[in-house]
């Protein structure tokens, strides 16, 4: 890795200063939101910590205040300011009045009375350079989330429910100045600079200050935030975290039925990554949710000035600036679903930074980065580090599922063969055609992935579900049988096991036909190489206690421990807006530092510096 141009001194003067800028804004957002009369109506501020590092700021949890109803039908309740309820009410066409419809059987059961909050703070010398552009994501999440409440609230399952948006802070010190507001630009939903004002979204809000919040659904850990837990036991005996085939197939599944309901709303999520897929809370631990929805865009046939993503999971046309069509979000996912098998793909930081010069500017590893994630959509043949890359899964995996390569081969071509579908329709209106009629062949794509995922489960009451039940699936199924290799795992999805463990203890060996001993992980981690000779891999197997659909209390708050508020940074996973007229990556979560695409940057993008680059 190339050495830092930053002396040690220097570099330690910089991460304290992203952290007192860290907590000075922290204590802004809590200060102003505790003296809010509207806030204090509907929330509780003595009850606000903070749970975690968000892309906008920290996350807190917070318990919302209740009243005593005055209704005569329900005497002796309690309700929640109207304020608070007005959004979600909306969203399922019914009255703030009839809490109980509010409530959702298929979400925590104490949903609507302890929330997570989100916040973004504008700096006036943003406000002033005419940049708020490459800001203000939290009302674009808000809005995408909304949107698409109300255009499919029955099939939301998966998505967080968003209460309440608004705005905290004296006007006096923190409003918006009249003179502003023609360069107090955002990128509405269609990925278009406008008038933050004149938006047909924002044109009736009042109160607009430049410190904004939203309430949204308290959710469980993040994929990443197991990654990171567990990672320090991994590095022990020389090993990449990873988890095993079929979590990851039941995370790609569950994540794949949620970027097809965002698909039939028209929005194309643009940063897929393991920190914006998380777990649910209580009786929905075991249910994967899409978050951060800040970079979404809807499908539009105008061409992005900015391209937005992480450099690993960024999706080549997206990279390019295309126009925005769900095949990059197709591609995204299919570049996490690898990561999580074996933690890094060909084009991570430890790989690209071997592969150019030690003085190469950004643009020379980000071509070199595109170069790579070309060669997986070509030719299989020619797919030399795809292919490698799946060897070395079968590696570590083949103990859990002997054909895991030919599994994963079939699934790379349905992924390939969806991605080159859409790819092919140039029309936002025809791709919604085609996602709406099961019969057609973008449609069954996205079936047909599902079933190269399924067909290593025993799923009971899959005949219920005609649109997987079929042929296909059972010729999967007959193959893999006559080839002698066929292993299943067991899915109740009303209650299964994750291969995480909540107990937060060690892993343990299983020794059984279906686990290696401890012998044969030592030989995987000492003979067994991946496409760097450098770096070696191995494999676990591991006997946990999963999260069971009616986890206790106990089990609840072990998991989410796991989300906490200093997490090391993966610089190739932080998520970047790109400004092509002045060629700078700005960061997504305070717009603050700048990265030069010339290479002139303060902090080498590719070098891991904890605390420069916050997991976002």
């Amino acid at each position: 890795m190339a050495d830092c141009p930053l002396s040690t001194s220097n570099l330690q003067l910089e991460l304290n200063s992203v952290e007192d800028e860290k907590r000075k804004i922290l204590s802004i957002f809590k200060d102003e939101s505790a003296k809010c009369d509207n806030w204090n109506r509907k929330y509780i501020a003595s009850s606000m910590f903070v749970l975690g590092s968000g892309a906008y700021g920290s996350v807190f949890q917070v318990t919302t205040r209740q009243y005593k109803s005055k209704q005569k039908t329900s005497k002796g309740r309690y309700s929640y300011h109207p304020g608070f309820l007005e959004a979600i009410a909306a969203q399922r066409r019914v009255k703030v009045e009839m809490l109980d419809k509010l409530r959702d059987s298929n979400r925590d059961e104490a949903y609507l009375d302890i929330v997570a909050i989100k916040y973004e703070i504008i700096d006036q010398a943003q406000l002033e350079d005419g940049t708020t552009r490459y800001l203000l994501f939290l009302r674009r999440e808000f809005l995408v989330l909304d949107s698409m409440w109300r255009k499919n609230y029955r099939q939301m399952h998966g998505f967080p429910t968003v209460f309440d948006y608004g705005y905290v802070g004296d006007k006096n010190h923190y409003g918006i100045n009249q003179k502003y507001k023609n360069i107090f630009t955002y990128l509405n939903l269609q990925g278009e600079e406008v008038k933050f004002f004149t938006d047909i979204d924002n044109r009736n809000l009042e109160g607009v200050t430049k410190i904004s919040y939203m309430a949204m659904e308290l959710l469980g850990p993040s994929i990443d935030d197991f990654r990171n837990y567990y990672e320090p036991w991994f590095s022990e005996v020389g090993l990449k975290p990873f988890f095993g085939v079929s979590t990851v197939f039941k995370i790609a599944d569950q994540t794949l039925c949620r970027l097809l309901i965002m698909h039939k709303c028209g929005f194309v999520h643009h940063d897929l990554k393991p920190d914006n897929i998380a777990m649910g809370n209580g009786r929905t631990m075991n249910t994967v949710y899409l978050l951060d929805f800040g970079f979404a865009k809807l499908v539009s046939p105008v061409k992005q000035n900015e391209w937005t993503g992480s450099r690993k999971y960024i999706a080549i046309d997206a990279y390019f600036g295309e126009k925005p069509n769900f095949a990059q979000d197709i591609e995204s996912w299919f570049y996490v679903i690898m990561a999580l098998l074996y933690d890094d793909l060909p084009w991570s930081d430890e790989y690209i930074v071997k592969q150019v010069d030690e003085n190469a500017d950004e643009k020379t590893r980000w071509d070199l980065v595109n170069k790579l994630k070309k060669s997986w959509w070509g030719e299989y043949s020619e797919a030399t580090s795809l292919k490698e890359l799946i060897n070395n899964i079968a590696a570590i995996h083949s103990h859990e599922l002997p054909d895991v390569k030919t599994v994963l081969e079939q699934f790379h071509k349905r992924v390939k063969d969806l991605r080159n579908s859409m790819r092919s329709v140039d029309d936002a209106q025809t791709l919604h055609c085609e996602l709406s009629n099961t019969q057609s062949n973008i449609f069954r794509g996205y079936m047909s992935i599902r079933k190269s995922l399924l067909q290593i489960f025993n799923l009971p009451n899959l005949n219920q579900n005609p649109l997987l039940d079929d042929a296909e699936l059972k010729a999967l199924q007959e193959m893999r049988e006559s080839k002698g290799h066929y292993v299943t795992f067991n899915w109740d999805r009303n209650n299964f096991e994750y291969e995480w463990d909540v107990n937060h203890q060690r892993f343990t060996m299983r020794h059984s036909d279906s686990a290696p001993p401890p012998t044969l992980i030592a030989e995987l981690a000492n003979q067994h190489s991946s496409w760097r000779p450098e770096t070696k891999i191995g494999g676990f197997a591991t006997v946990v206690n999963g999260i069971g659909q009616h986890a206790n209390w106990r089990q609840q708050q072990q998991a989410m421990s796991l989300v906490s508020y200093k997490r090391p940074a993966r610089a190739d996973e932080v998520s970047y807006v790109y400004d092509p007229s002045r060629h700078l990556l700005l960061p997504k979560h305070t717009g603050r530092q700048r990265l030069n695409m010339s290479g002139e940057s303060v902090v080498p993008f590719h070098r891991r510096v904890p605390g420069v680059f916050s997991a976002v």
